[in-house]
């Protein structure tokens, strides 16, 4: 029976099928013949491809640069032209935005250069130092506005030879604060007015109502006599027909009442005073129809002011 021998049977089936150590000589020939060529050929391969990249990372800022320098020129004094244009600043800002979109659409490949950012950025800086050098007085401005001052506020607009469109908005709103308290006060003086004539009138007709007294005794040579019979005479002395005649010229001025007043010869002295309490009395109406709080109370002023009381104007007094 034949036997297995490690040296004739197993050791070549290692060889074959798990390879043999190769000796160092083997080694660096190989090395040598084959890895090393391979390894230069890689080498030079990569060497050429970062060449390559180089290159073209070259002519691309090449091309870059030559981009900027066609549009820096042209694209500063768009930015200058609207930054010194009598523009609002809001309107400046909306065409900084559209020159950066116009330069993106033309050559984007600079539009987002540091060049062009920092370009850009510096002519909103400026816009809004400008506006913020504007506005440094417009809490002043402000308040001449709202207190209707508008030399004021036309003076503080002015002050650096520039007025803006909020500057003339707020001038605006003082010329329209000024005539509201220009109308406000014309109101209040008229109102204070028509109350003081109110209350003139009412003292002068509490005065002509007063007038006058009715007695059968023994009648002064000054007064005048409202009958013949020595009997329950009316009369007014000539004080109170001063003082009536005063009230009438005061008080009628400028109307056919006074004039009335003054050429008619009145039958008697109750005639006088009723008529300039009838005149009186119409006046007060009118009075009150155009201020219907005002009222005008009654005095008391016996017998003759009852008797004028009668009239149609005395209504309006009650």
């Amino acid at each position: 029976m034949a036997t297995l021998s490690y040296n004739d049977d197993i050791a070549p089936l290692k060889g074959d099928h798990f390879g043999r150590p190769i000796s160092t000589r083997m080694s660096e020939y190989l090395y040598e013949e084959y890895d090393k060529p391979m390894m230069q050929m890689q080498a030079q391969e990569l060497a050429a491809r970062t060449a390559n990249l180089r290159y073209q990372q070259a002519a691309e800022e090449n091309r870059r640069r030559r981009q900027e320098a066609d549009h820096i020129a042209e694209v500063s004094s768009t930015l200058s032209e609207g930054i010194n244009s009598d523009m609002s600043s809001f309107d400046k800002v909306q065409f900084i935005n559209r020159t950066r979109q116009s330069l993106f659409s033309k050559a984007p490949l600079v539009a987002g250069s540091s060049l062009f950012n920092g370009l850009f950025n510096s002519a909103l800086q400026s816009v809004q130092g400008t506006q913020a050098q504007q506005d440094r007085l417009m809490p002043q401005m402000t308040e001449a506005a709202r207190l209707g001052n508008v030399p004021a506020a036309k003076e503080i607009a002015g002050m650096d030879g520039i007025v803006t469109p909020k500057e003339e908005a707020t001038i605006v709103q003082a010329e329209a604060q000024s005539q509201s308290d220009s109308q406000r006060l014309r109101m209040t003086l008229a109102a204070k007015k028509r109350a003081a004539e109110v209350a003139l009138l009412k003292d002068d007709i509490s005065q002509v109502r007063t007038f006058g007294d009715m007695t059968s005794a023994g009648i002064s040579d000054d007064a005048e006599i409202g009958s013949a019979s020595m009997e329950d005479v009316f009369f007014l002395n000539k004080s109170e027909v001063m003082r009536m005649q005063n009230i009438a010229n005061r008080q009628l001025a400028g109307t056919k009442e006074l004039e009335t007043y003054n050429t008619t010869d009145f039958f008697d002295a109750a005639s006088r005073k009723s008529f300039l309490l009838n005149a009186l009395g119409i006046k007060a109406a009118n009075y009150l129809a155009d201020m219907p709080e005002v009222t005008i109370p009654a005095s008391a002023g016996g017998p003759a002011g009852g008797h004028a009381g009668g009239h149609a104007g005395s209504h309006f007094l009650k």
